[in-house]
């Protein structure tokens, strides 16, 4: 399934690489900070459980990144019973559970921010100005709609570190005027690359609806790079 490979593909591409600089707009001892130096590639379970407590540390059925869309396999399950603060971790090192393979939060709020004040519910024209300039993003409308692709070079790629990349999806919350909507939906929607810059990217301002965590160094290209047959939907300002 071509929309099953850009999931994966823009996971192993998106926002690779510049080290482990920090933002330093929230403090690193905030309970809530999601960033890589809180959940570093050598996470353990034990780790978790004295950062946060023991009894914010539970066994539970996550998704699984390994699998298809909608796969479940056992993980960990932090704040599980807080539905603000929940977060989802699939392992690498499943029977000891360290090295985590993707740490996850689907909704559309909650506490976690990342270290350049993104959270659940910011809008794209807001990521955009924190980045510094336009980012690529997977189409909308889709499955694993708005994922993020890659920063361009963006302020928001000193998110990352080297095993470690902030990853989030957008889409357009608001049903407001459906046929107006609908209409700028098609201009960005399926299995394509867009700039957040497109006008109806712009017009629509999607939110961030999940936030995750993944994990491993960037592979050679996966096919998602700008193509001749795409530069007419890469617009940007």
């Amino acid at each position: 399934m071509r929309v099953r490979t850009i999931a994966f593909a823009w996971t192993a591409l998106a926002m690779a690489g510049a080290g482990s600089r920090s933002f330093g707009v929230q403090d690193r001892s905030d309970r809530f900070l999601f960033a890589c130096s809180v959940f570093p590639a050598n996470t353990s379970e034990v780790q978790l459980r004295a950062r946060f407590g023991p009894e914010n540390v539970t066994t539970g059925s996550v998704p699984d990144p390994d699998g298809a869309e909608g796969d479940r396999t056992e993980g960990t399950i932090l704040f599980a019973k807080d539905p603000e603060a929940r977060l989802e971790i699939a392992w690498k090192a499943a029977g000891e559970r360290r090295q985590p393979a993707s740490i996850g939060r689907l909704a559309t709020q909650g506490r976690w921010r990342t270290s350049s004040g993104i959270s659940l519910g910011t809008d794209l024209k807001t990521v955009e100005k924190l980045n510094g300039r336009p980012f690529s993003l997977a189409g909308l409308a889709v499955d694993l709609q708005g994922s993020v692709t890659s920063w361009r070079g963006g302020r928001l790629e000193a998110q990352d570190s080297v095993d470690c990349h902030v990853g989030m999806r957008l889409r357009v919350e608001s049903s407001g005027n459906g046929a107006r909507i609908a209409a700028l939906e098609r201009q960005v929607t399926g299995d394509r690359i867009f700039s957040s810059g497109h006008p109806a990217m712009q017009a629509l301002n999607p939110t961030v609806y999940e936030l995750f965590l993944w994990y491993g160094r960037r592979p050679a290209n996966l096919g998602l790079e700008p193509t001749a047959k795409n530069a007419a939907v890469q617009a940007t300002r």
